[in-house]
Formats: C-alpha cells, structure tokens, sequence
C-alpha cells in the first residue's frame, strides 16, 4: 500500500487506525497473566497457565515479539514527525520457542539500515505473536498479548487497553437504528451526560441520546479517557489506537480487482495516476442489472485506453455516517465485460439485487474510473475526493509547529509553511475552501485543517488540546478512497488542475 501524504500517515498513527483491516480480539497484558522482563538483549515474556491457554500457546510452539519505543503522547497530535514504519519506530524484533515453564526467552535483533545492523537500544513495549502456519511455505503471525518494559511501556499499555475496550463498547452499542440505551448493555455505568465519567477507575461509562454517544473510563492516574461519536461520522477521542470494525466484507470482493489481469492480449494501456471521477465526466446509470457507464470530457481518454479490453466492476451501497460504519451490510454487487472499441460507452452486467451507489472500473487489477449512478453515490465519490484533498498535504504535518514543539504556530505563517494548496480559515469553524486545504492554529495547542467537498460536507482533523482529536477522516468517507488505492493508481490527484476539486 502506498502512502503519497505525510499527513495522511500522521492521521493513521494519531489514531492508530488501520482503516479497511479486521478487527483484532483483545490482546492479553499483565492482569491476564503475561508479563516481561529485559536482561541485556533478551526479553523473557511468561505465561500463566491460564494466559497460555487464552493465547491457544503450548510448549515447544515458536513466539516473535515486536519491540519497539513508546513515547508519551505529543503536545501536538498534528505535528508528529512520522514515516512509513509506524510512526518513524525503528522496530525490534525476534523469535524464540516457548518453554515448558510458561517462558520464552526471546533474543532481541534490531532491524538493519541499508543493509548495516544496527545494535538494540531502548524499547518501551512489545506485541507478543504466536505463529500459524497456512502451509508448508508460509505461516502468519496472530497478535496475543502486549507487554510493558518500562514506565513508557506502562503508559502505552493502559492506552491500549482502553482504547480497545473504548472501541470495543462503541461498536458494541451501535445498531441498525442507532445506538442502544445503556440497559440494554451489561457490565457498562449509565452516564448522566456526554460529559459525565465513572466515579472509580476501571469501569466503562456509556451514554446515547440514540444518535450521537459516549464511552468514557478513568485511567490509574485519574485522567479521563473518552471515545464519541458526534454524529455524522464525527469521531472524537483522547485514547489510542482505536480499533476500526471489521471491514473484511467491504474488501471482500477484491480478488476481482485482478479478475481481468491476463484476460487480454498486451499490455494495459491505461497510465494514468489516478482513476477518472464523476468530475472528470465519468457517467453512470444502472437499467435493470446493468450498469451503463459513459466516459465523456476528460474521461475519454481512459475510454481509448480500455477500449477492446476486459473490465470489472466492483459496486456498493454507500454504508451510513458512523464512525465504525458495519460495512458487511453494503453488500456488493460485481461484474465483467468487455469495453466496445469506439462510442465512450460501456455495459456490465452486475450480479445480485443489493443497492449500488459506488463502483470501481478496474482493468488488469488498476482503477480506471469511479462510477456513481445514484445521487448518494455521487455525493460518496465528491466526499471520499475531499478526503483525498485532505490527505494530500505533501509537506510534512511537523511543519504545523514552532520551535520547540510545544506550540502551533500562528495561521498565517502556517499556511506560508505548508504550501499552496493550503489558505487560512478565519477560525476553527472555517470557512472550509473546496479543493483545498484549510489552516488555523490558536498559536498555542489547538489547530484545524479542513477542506469541503463539492456535495458540501466539511472533511476535519482537529486537535483541540490536551491530546483530545476530532476528525471524520476514518469513518465511512474513506472507505471508497481505500477500496481505490487497493486498486493500484493513487486516487485524487493533483488538488491543482483538473486532479482534486474538479467534482
């Protein structure tokens, strides 16, 4: 997977999300029965008989350990300084076979640079991983446990936690109809108002007005934890990583992005970076089981470029503004055809009844075009580019912060830093520009940046202080730009010029 945008990477590692991935079981920690401790370069994780049997673990059975340095949160959530390896982590690793008495002793090997080893240092935290082989060439690795190795560790340990158990309730609550009342929940304290907290630490507070909700926990020191959902796929959180819901239905038609690959003699002509949207001229119309779509203004060219060839279409409902949307409800619908080598137009037969608002036309496993025949489709398409808009800040987030790192600076100098696609919004409400990248800061610990999109829904991370995000990038909206850049050519494009902006 290619990320194009250093503020894209720090939204993933602000929140910890992997959009578009399953969603992990609890992992085990030291109240379950698994503990760690580091002589020199060696970590001995141990095991209760109770955690090994939780873990599905037996002796003799081969454990890898993903080390890695936890700081505390950063005064900033928008300005980290992060890389493709999760954040700038360098990572630390081994593998040993777990013992009789419960322990693995693990020799720490830290990953090379250009080919030079590089010693182990200091590591706060490691993800124990028990091993599963598919077949005889290939086995996988199955996240089981987290274990803390320093104080750092202790803090990134119980952030964790709580965020997956966050995640975990707010997931838990939400239904067809919206989210359920706390009686209809068990093990959660009924909460007074989104404002409000559970007296003690260690239980998990929940409150909903049906549309919008609240999950809220005392950390050990007394910091308040929470997890809300502010309607309309606004997300708003202190806790991290959150777990996403499991997407595997949503991508589970993806083996036919490839379904056309060597299907046709010749290599794919289509070279573009990005596949054509409903502002280039894609059009689109479902009749009956067909999908009609029609390839006019800047469009036609990838018509030329497929002409003759085999394509695929893979179409969904647009699934509803949530922040963890339930994507195995949008079932998919799919089909195959061949492109006619003149008139701009195509027809694929899609399988099934479901509702289709989205389609992605995919030649030899590459996007080619976005296709939306419905109003709510085309909205998604016009919504998931602003995402891209969003995303698409090729300076790096770090630029947002002054010296020092413990403030922003001020909007105009911001903008100026950042680049060109980027303008100052009067304040932290906007106005949010269409096609580009909105900036304010306060000067101090609070910043925006937002852009709108063509159907009018404002796409935001903020940072309001005190570590507390708000954002509706990881929600439903990115759901069509994911399923996109699984296909191969980036999605968007250029905010300048015929790229984003253009719906």
């Amino acid at each position: 997977m290619r990320f194009r945008s250093g503020l894209f990477i720090t939204a993933i590692a602000l929140l910890g999300v992997v959009p578009g991935s399953a969603q992990a079981a609890r992992l085990l920690g030291p109240d379950d029965g698994v503990t760690a401790t580091r002589g020199g370069d060696t970590v001995d994780v141990r095991f209760t008989p109770a955690a090994l049997a939780a873990a599905h673990l037996k002796a003799g059975q081969d454990v890898t350990i993903e080390c890695a340095v936890e700081p505390p949160p950063p005064a900033l959530a928008l300005a980290l300084t992060v890389g493709d390896d999760e954040g700038g982590r360098s990572p630390t690793s081994g593998r040993a076979a777990l013992g009789a008495d419960g322990v693995v002793h693990v020799p720490l090997s830290a990953d090379s640079t250009n080919g030079v080893p590089r010693p182990v240092g200091a590591v706060d935290g490691c993800t124990v991983e028990r091993l599963r082989r598919i077949d005889p060439s290939f086995e996988e690795t199955v996240p089981v446990a987290r274990v803390a190795l320093t104080p750092n560790g202790d803090v990134w340990l119980e952030r964790a936690a709580v965020a997956a158990a966050l995640s975990a309730l707010l997931t838990e609550a939400h239904g067809a109809n919206g989210y359920r009342p706390a009686s209809a929940l068990s093990g959660v304290v009924a909460l007074a108002s989104a404002d409000a907290t559970p007296p003690v630490a260690g239980p998990l507070g929940y409150w909903t007005d049906g549309r919008r909700a609240t999950v809220a926990t005392l950390g050990k020191a007394g910091n308040r934890f929470v997890l809300q959902d502010l309607g309309d796929g606004m997300l708003r959180v202190n806790a991290g990583p959150i777990v996403v819901a499991d997407n595997d239905e949503f991508l589970g038609g993806i083996e036919l992005l490839d379904a056309t690959k060597d299907a046709d003699e010749g290599k794919l002509r289509y070279r573009e970076d990005r596949a054509q949207q409903p502002g280039d001229g894609v059009r689109a119309a479902l009749h009956g089981g067909r999908l009609v779509v029609r390839f006019t203004g800047r469009s036609a060219s990838a018509f030329r470029a497929i002409a003759g060839r085999r394509v695929a279409a893979l179409c969904f409902a647009r699934p509803p503004a949530f922040v963890f949307p339930d994507l195995s409800s949008s079932a998919e619908r799919s089909g195959v055809a061949r492109v006619p080598r003149r008139g701009g137009r195509v027809v694929i037969p899609l399988s099934g009844h479901a509702k289709t608002d989205a389609c992605l036309i995919v030649d030899d496993g590459v996007g080619v075009a976005v296709a939306a025949p419905t109003a709510a489709g085309l909205r998604w398409a016009r919504d998931a580019l602003a995402v891209t808009v969003l995303l698409a800040a090729e300076p790096s987030a770090s630029k947002l912060a002054a010296p020092g790192g413990q403030a922003y600076r001020q909007t105009a100098d911001a903008v100026k830093r950042l680049g060109r696609q980027t303008v100052a919004m009067a304040g932290s409400g906007g106005p949010a520009p269409i096609g580009r990248i909105g900036v304010w800061t306060d000067g101090a610990r609070r910043a925006v940046l937002a852009t709108r999109s063509a159907s009018g829904r404002v796409i935001t991370l903020a940072d309001e202080g005190e570590g507390m995000v708000q954002t509706n990038l990881l929600g439903e909206l990115d759901n069509l730009w994911w399923l996109q850049e699984l296909a191969g050519p980036s999605f968007g494009g250029s905010s300048e010029g015929g790229g984003a902006g253009t719906l």
